[in-house]
């Protein structure tokens, strides 16, 4: 009874490190899409305000001359 004792606890165990390894391997996938999207928003984010910031300056301009 014990080798069968072993037995099933290594199976047990395999398994388990089976279900570790797929939920490791899940957030890694997460994480490479999440740092991927922080990466667009950032770039969005400069773009956004690159071009506030030149509307604004043509607002300014455009107001100054109409005064």
């Amino acid at each position: 009874y014990k080798a069968q004792d072993c037995q099933k606890e290594n199976t047990e165990m395999k398994l388990k490190m089976d279900v570790y390894e797929s939920t490791v391997e899940g957030l890694r996938s997460e994480k490479k899409h999440l740092t991927l999207e922080l990466k667009e928003t950032k770039e969005l984010l400069h773009v956004y305000e690159t071009k506030t910031k030149t509307l604004m300056e043509d607002l300014q301009k455009t107001t100054g001359e109409l005064q």
